[in-house]
């Protein structure tokens, strides 16, 4: 059977090799990974073009689409997206607090929230939970809790006051470390690009913008390899002030995988701007 090359976008393409191999480097339209046929590691494969080459001397196998979808077993419009990544190492199993239950519409932990930027239709998308004295966002991939951020509040104050609760205000479940996950990261890696902010809350009044929470200013080798294996060609840093040697560190390991990246500097946090200077600083980016 002959499929129609012309029928499939080069984003469908790509998808669906990242979910079918495990790809070790992305320039642009092209990825390399192990050859379908001899499993040496300079395979090339053009999402544009749909035709992939080994350079092996001794294999030089040539993959066109028809020849690559017999290998994977499906074509390119009925894949299940789901990248070739290693699984982090599970420490024990994460699980929200007993006492903690989902944020009602007209609480008081929505006028909170909304001082942060957070609006109803974010405490729906991310189901953030509350109790007496924390507000928890539950980290998820696949649809399973894979982490938890939680926030202390200090209830008796004004909603408004409520982020005013003393020092040591984050806490994370036990289990996994957070530097593997991603705040949404199912909806993440099918964009084309993505903006980094260190805080949840941030990352939620940012989220049009393609913002994500790294939930520090750190760039794991897992963070890397969720990205490598995702959508994601461009990564931009709008981490706080005073992290400019670990975004550049970041940087360096993305160029290594043919992943470019910017870093927008600022003198405090994402929050002291309004949004529209950060659209105007993504912009100048871009352009």
């Amino acid at each position: 059977m002959s499929y129609d090359e012309g029928k499939y976008s080069t984003d469908a393409v790509r998808q669906w090799i990242l979910g079918a191999f495990a790809v070790q480097r992305k320039h642009g339209d092209e990825l390399q990974f192990e050859c379908p046929a001899c499993a040496h590691p300079s395979f090339y494969w053009n999402c544009k073009k749909a035709v992939g080459y080994c350079h092996r001397a001794s294999c030089r196998e040539t993959y066109n689409l028809d020849k690559m979808i017999e290998r994977v077993g499906h074509p390119p419009d009925q894949h299940a997206y789901s990248a070739k990544v290693a699984p982090p190492r599970i420490i024990s199993e994460v699980r929200l607090p007993a006492g903690a239950t989902p944020v009602a519409r007209n609480a008081d932990a929505v006028i909170a929230l909304a001082t942060r930027g957070v609006t109803w239709d974010h405490i729906v998308q991310f189901g953030i939970l509350e109790d007496d004295k924390r507000l928890y966002v539950p980290i998820t991939e696949g649809g399973e809790l894979k982490q938890y951020n939680s926030r202390k509040i200090d209830k008796s104050k004004a909603p408004k006051d409520w982020f005013d609760a003393g020092p040591n205000p984050y806490l994370y479940g036990k289990g996994h470390p957070v530097t593997h996950y991603f705040l949404g990261w199912d909806e993440c890696k099918l964009w084309p690009d993505i903006v980094l902010v260190e805080n949840t809350f941030v990352s939620m009044w940012l989220r049009d913008l393609h913002c994500t929470a790294t939930f520090g200013s750190h760039l794991s080798d897992t963070h890397i390899n969720k990205i490598l294996h995702s959508n994601i060609k461009h990564v931009t840093f709008l981490w706080d002030n005073g992290t400019a040697f670990a975004s550049q560190k970041a940087q360096r390991k993305l160029k290594a995988l043919g992943i470019g990246s910017s870093v927008i500097h600022i003198l405090d946090q994402p929050d002291d701007l309004t949004k529209e200077e950060i659209k105007e600083m993504l912009h100048e980016r871009h352009n």
